[in-house]
């Protein structure tokens, strides 16, 4: 893995996650006032909080496939071992 080509990318995904995450969280926190004025804010609040946990189980999972599809090197798929002292 080249160390100039993973810096530069992980800029861009900084720079991608940073617009896609609050992108997810005013959706969520939308949604969360829609249902509030609709029925009450204790209602829309608790949307508004379970969307944003639904949004950043998403975003979490996009996160590691996109890196995964651009450094598949570094795809971690055994456990961790503990090496003898």
């Amino acid at each position: 893995m080249d160390r100039r080509e993973y810096e530069a990318f992980w800029k861009h995904h900084r720079r991608l996650g940073r617009v896609v995450w609050s992108t997810l969280a005013c959706g969520a926190v939308l949604c969360g006032f829609a249902v509030g004025v609709l029925w009450s804010f204790a209602v829309g609040f608790l949307v508004a909080a379970l969307l944003a946990l639904a949004a950043h189980g998403v975003f979490r999972r996009w996160d590691k496939a996109h890196w995964i599809k651009r450094f598949p090197e570094a795809e971690f798929t055994g456990t961790w071992r503990r090496e003898p002292l």
